[in-house]
């Protein structure tokens, strides 16, 4: 027996995206759901929604090794402090430009080694436990994902962060 997913509702909310300035390479392709997106200086995360910044926070990591580089031991507590000031936004998540496989760990553990000399003791077991820290201790959702699957998976994270925001200055 073959079960069905339904498809995701259409895109039925009005709103306009706001990204960070310091983005390097912003999300151009929301622009074709929801319009021009708005460049400005965002005081938490990337992405949000116009006049719901202060509810909405979404935190873009180009890949996994981005994510370590925030975690190296020299960043670190300034990645901390970021992570501390994004679990108070009510309606925030880490979106990783990645999936979590073994072998892009391994990888981008290669890379960070190189780069700094064989200075950097990662080992896989720290993206694990960084990955669950986050998600555990600050209550900050993580999602790992291809670009292209993020692609598809972004209109729905908007949306629902939109309705989420709509319902609680509602209540």
């Amino acid at each position: 027996m073959t079960t069905y997913i339904r498809h995701p509702e259409q895109l039925k909310h009005n709103f306009q995206i706001c990204f960070d300035d310091r983005e390097k390479q912003p999300w151009m392709y929301l622009e074709k759901s929801y319009g021009p997106m708005e460049k400005k200086r965002l005081t938490i995360g990337d992405y949000t929604i116009r006049n719901l910044e202060s509810l909405i926070a979404i935190e873009k990591k180009s890949g996994i090794g981005e994510l370590l580089s925030d975690l190296t031991t020299g960043y670190r507590p300034t990645f901390k402090r970021f992570l501390t000031r994004l679990s108070r936004v009510p309606i925030r998540c880490i979106v990783v430009e990645e999936e979590l496989e073994k072998g892009k760990i391994e990888y981008a553990l290669a890379v960070m080694a190189k780069q700094s000399n064989g200075r950097c003791k990662m080992t896989p077991m720290t993206i694990y436990y960084w990955v669950a820290e986050i998600i555990n201790v600050y209550g900050i959702p993580i999602i790992f994902a291809n670009k292209r699957t993020i692609r598809q998976l972004l209109p729905s994270i908007f949306e629902s962060a939109y309705k989420k925001a709509m319902e609680s200055t509602n209540e």
